[in-house]
C-alpha cells in the first residue's frame, strides 16, 4: 500500500531544453521532503530535499536556467538544482577466512540438544569480550538543548571511553539502543582506536517531547562490533540519570493505580534513596515525581510495615519508578543484607487489559482510514492521468480547465484523508507507548515474585512474547502476532490452549479479541501456579 502525503505541484513547459520540447514536466514534493519529477506520465527523476517546502517554483538566474526555488514554513528560501552527490567514503572490508564446516556442525548439534532439552545453556563469554571496557562519564546535572524541531528538551552530555588494550589501531562500530522516547546522539558511529586501544566519543542523550508517551526504562545498551580475525561483537549496559526524564512535583493524594512493594529490611529514607533530587528530611517518607507529559507518580513509605506504595493515574507511568526503586534499594542495602522484595498488592491485570483494548481499537480505526486514503489516492491518480492525457492531446492548458477542477477536488479529498490518517496515527502511536509501558510495569512486578532461575526464565519468555509492542506488517495487529506466541507458551506448559474457534462474524478473517484475552490471562495464570509450586 502506498502512503501518500499532502503535496504541492508545479506544472511547466521546458521550452529551453531540447530534450523536453513539447513535453509537460510536473514537479511533486511530498511531506517526506522528496522531490519527484514527472515527464508526462513517467517518473524521470527524484531526490531528497534538505527541507520540506510549502511553495516550489522554477526560476532563471543570470545565465542559469531551470533552478528550483523552494520556500519552507519557517521562511527558509532555498535554490537547488538537479544533481546527484556521490558517496565520498568506502566501507571497511572484512578479512577473508575459510569456512570451518566441522566447527559449524558441532555448534548446530549443541544448539539442537539445548532446544530439545527446553533450555539454552549459558555460554561463557569469549576472551575477546573480556578485552573491552566501556566507561561513561556524564555530568550529574542535566542541560537544555534546542532540537532540530525548535523544541527545548532536557538533555545530558558526556564522554564514552572505549578501551580495548589488545586491539590497537582497530576500526570499530558502536551502536546505542535505548527507550523509544530517549534519543542517543549519535545513535551509531565508526571509531578508530589509538595506539593504546582507546577511543573517546562525545555523547548526548535527550528525551523526546511527547504528550502521552512516558519513558519506561533508563537502560542504554552499547554494542561494539570489531573486525579482528573475524567479526565479533560485545555488549555493555549503563543507566541514565532519572533527572533526564522526571522532575519533582506536588504529591497527589488519590490515584487510580496503586502498587505496593514490601521488603525484609527496615524502610529506607526517600531522601537518601533519591539524593539526586533536593528533598527535605522532614518529607523523607513521601516523594512525587512528574513525567514530562504531566503524569505524576507518588511514592509513600511506611516505616512500621516496611512497605513502599507507588501510585499514579496511569499504569505506564509506574513502569520506570518500579524498576528504579528496586535498583536503588539494592544499592542502598549492602549485598550482605540479602534484600528481598515482594509484591504486596494484586497484579494490575485489568489495567493492562484496558490498554490492550484501547490499542486494538486505535489500530482498527487507523486501518479503516488508511483504506479510505488508498481509495481516494487511486481516484486521484485516475483523474490525474486523464488530465495528463488531455494536455498531451490538446497541447493547450486552457481547454482542460474542467478536468483541472476535478483534479483539485480529488486533491482536496486526498488531503482531508491524509489529515484523518495523521490524527489516527498520532492516537495509535500514543496508545502503543501506553501499552508498552503498562506491559513493562506488569512484567517488572511479576519478576519481583520470581526469584529462582527457572521462574525467571518463564518471565523472560513471556517478556519476549509481549515486547516490544510493534508490528512489522500493518495488515496484522500486535494482538494477532502475540496470540500465536502465547499459544505456544501455553502448550509448552502442557496446559490446554485457548479455543481457536470463534463465533460467526461478518468476516472469516476478523480477529476475535475475546480469545486473545483468554490466552493472555491463561499465560499469566501459568506464572502464578509456578510461583506457588
Amino acid at each position: 500500500m502506498i502512503f501518500f502525503h499532502k503535496f504541492l505541484v508545479e506544472i511547466f513547459f521546458f521550452s529551453f531544453l531540447a530534450d523536453f520540447v513539447d513535453d509537460v514536466v510536473i514537479l511533486v514534493c511530498t511531506d517526506a521532503s522528496t522531490l519527484v519529477v514527472y515527464k508526462d506520465n513517467i517518473v524521470e527523476w527524484n531526490c531528497k530535499l534538505p527541507t520540506t517546502p510549502l511553495v516550489i517554483k522554477i526560476a532563471n538566474f543570470q545565465s542559469i536556467k531551470g533552478l528550483i526555488v523552494t520556500l519552507t514554513d519557517l521562511g527558509q528560501l532555498n535554490i537547488v538544482y538537479m544533481g546527484t552527490q556521490q558517496v565520498e567514503y568506502s566501507f571497511l572490508q572484512a578479512p577473508q577466512r575459510p569456512i570451518n564446516y566441522e566447527r559449524g556442525m558441532k555448534e548446530v548439534q549443541q544448539l539442537k540438544k539445548s532446544l530439545r532439552a527446553g533450555h539454552l545453556k549459558e555460554l561463557n563469554p569469549k576472551e575477546k569480550e573480556k578485552e573491552i571496557e566501556l566507561n561513561l562519564n556524564l555530568d550529574a546535572q542535566t542541560c537544555s538543548e534546542y532540537l532540530e524541531t525548535q523544541h527545548l528538551a532536557e538533555a545530558i552530555k558526556g564522554n564514552l571511553t572505549i578501551a580495548m588494550p589488545k586491539n590497537q589501531n582497530a576500526n570499530i562500530r558502536v551502536f546505542f539502543t535505548c527507550d523509544p522516547l530517549i534519543v542517543a546522539t549519535p545513535s551509531e558511529t565508526c571509531l578508530q582506536l589509538d595506539s593504546v586501544g582507546q577511543a573517546a566519543l562525545p555523547m548526548m542523550f535527550h528525551a523526546v517531547p511527547s504528550k502521552c508517551g512516558m519513558v519506561a526504562s533508563l537502560h542504554v545498551e552499547v554494542s561494539v562490533i570489531t573486525v579482528l580475525a573475524g567479526a565479533s561483537s560485545m555488549t555493555r549496559q549503563f543507566i541514565l540519570p532519572l533527572q533526564l526524564v522526571m522532575k519533582l512535583s506536588v504529591p497527589v493524594r488519590e490515584a487510580r493505580v496503586k502498587v505496593t512493594l514490601s521488603a525484609n529490611q527496615p524502610a529506607a529514607s526517600l531522601a537518601q534513596l533519591f539524593q539526586d533530587f533536593t528533598l527535605d528530611e522532614s518529607a523523607s517518607n513521601l516523594i512525587a515525581l512528574k513525567h514530562f507529559n504531566g503524569t505524576v507518580v507518588s511514592i509513600l513509605v511506611s516505616k512500621t510495615t516496611n512497605k513502599y506504595r507507588l501510585q499514579s493515574d496511569s499504569l505506564a507511568a509506574l513502569a520506570l519508578l518500579v524498576d528504579e526503586l528496586q535498583r536503588r534499594l539494592h544499592l542502598y542495602f549492602s549485598a550482605s543484607t540479602n534484600l528481598q522484595m515482594n509484591l504486596d498488592s494484586p497484579l494490575p491485570v485489568q489495567e493492562t487489559w484496558n490498554q490492550i483494548e484501547t490499542h486494538y481499537s486505535n489500530y482498527v480505526e487507523l486501518k479503516k482510514e488508511t483504506i479510505k486514503l488508498g481509495q481516494a489516492t487511486r481516484q486521484f491518480q485516475i483523474i490525474q492521468r486523464v488530465f495528463h492525457n488531455k494536455i498531451l492531446t490538446t497541447k493547450t492548458v486552457g481547454l482542460t480547465e474542467g478536468i483541472f477542477a476535478a483534479v483539485q477536488l480529488a486533491h482536496e479529498h486526498v488531503t482531508l484523508s491524509i489529515q484523518q490518517v495523521e490524527r489516527f496515527q498520532e492516537d495509535f502511536k500514543n496508545a502503543t507507548h501506553m501499552l508498552g509501558g503498562s506491559l513493562k510495569c506488569l512484567l517488572t512486578l511479576i519478576k519481583v515474585e520470581k526469584n529462582s532461575s527457572d521462574k525467571q526464565r518463564s518471565v523472560r519468555l513471556l517478556e519476549k512474547a509481549l515486547l516490544p509492542v510493534e508490528q512489522l506488517d500493518f495488515d496484522q495487529s500486535w494482538q494477532q502476532i502475540v496470540e500465536s506466541k502465547l499459544n505456544y507458551l501455553v502448550r509448552q506448559r502442557s496446559l490446554p490452549a485457548a479455543p481457536t474457534t470463534t463465533a460467526v462474524t461478518s468476516s472469516d478473517k476478523e480477529f476475535n479479541l475475546t480469545n486473545f484475552k483468554k490466552i493472555f490471562l491463561q499465560a499469566l495464570d501459568n506464572l502464578k501456579k509456578e510461583s506457588q509450586s
